[in-house]
């Protein structure tokens, strides 16, 4: 049987090492800014970005620079990004717009 202290030293043990296991799972955020929202194959990409906010941001600073009024432009922020080769293109887990 554990006594009490040996049980609070495992408990406090297994939240940090849940916590350290949990940092380094953070979400990276890409932005995708398509000047010509018809065209969807011209697009610049932000960095990696750390979350759905900071990637609207980018987005709204993409669109100050070019001056494009809210239908001459067209966004993706996405999660879980990668390049695929085979499409040419990046494919995200989850996109918002």
């Amino acid at each position: 049987m554990f006594s009490m202290n040996s049980l609070k030293h495992h408990l406090v043990l297994g939240i940090l090492a849940l916590s350290l296991l949990g940092a380094g799972c953070k979400e990276t955020w890409i932005g995708f800014y398509y000047p010509d929202p018809i065209n969807l194959s011209v697009y610049e990409r932000s960095p990696a970005l750390s979350s759905l906010n900071e990637c609207k941001k980018w987005v709204e600073n993409q669109q100050f620079l070019r001056n494009a009024k809210k239908d001459e432009y067209g966004y993706e922020c996405g999660v879980g990004c990668e390049y695929k080769e085979e499409w040419k293109g990046y494919v995200c887990d989850e996109t918002v717009k």
